[in-house]
């Protein structure tokens, strides 16, 4: 365990414990204009805030939530975007696990290009210094069954939303 600013360096494990954080961020992305090569034009300028909210109790249940509030310009208009994240519940007992709600679960272990992640959804339009500003999250139901050296996992996805893949700028 490590130790923040606002917090003692005590073991979290054995009671309940809320956090609460995010950040506010500003981008602004150039770059040339499709019409005129010669020149440069904004394609992006925004401000985005996020606000989390995590609370556990006795390591045996957990919930997250994650709110993002995004305003600005982005592919040649205005737009201002409220968007849950995530918001979850999530129950251990012993070995067994469940998780309900809406999740970015994330599998294998490449940025980019990963081509075991077939359950997390991307926004291949975003713009964001943040790899993992392009992954979305789906309403699923997990539950882990944890036999000594396997883990057994069940993931349900009742209804999938599929990637965002900008076919209309690249067929430009």
């Amino acid at each position: 365990h490590s130790q923040n600013l606002f917090e003692n360096p005590e073991d979290k494990t054995s009671k309940n414990h809320i956090e609460f954080n995010g950040y506010i961020k500003g981008a602004y992305f150039i770059g040339e204009s499709l019409t005129n090569k010669d020149k440069t034009e904004t394609q992006s300028a925004y401000g985005e805030s996020s606000f989390k909210i995590k609370f556990e109790k006795n390591n045996s249940f957990t919930t997250f939530t994650e709110i993002r509030l995004k305003s600005g310009y982005e592919y040649e208009k205005n737009e201002k975007i409220f968007n849950i994240r995530e918001a979850y519940l999530k129950f251990k007992l012993k070995n067994y696990k469940v998780l309900v709600g809406k999740k970015i679960l994330v599998w294998g272990r490449a940025d980019g290009f990963n081509p075991t992640n077939v359950l997390t959804p991307q926004n291949r339009l975003a713009r964001s210094s943040n790899i993992d500003d392009k992954r979305l999250s789906n309403w699923i139901f997990k539950s882990d069954y944890d036999i000594g050296l396997f883990n057994l996992e069940f993931v349900w996805i009742p209804i999938y939303e599929s990637s965002i893949i900008p076919f209309d700028i690249i067929a430009k």
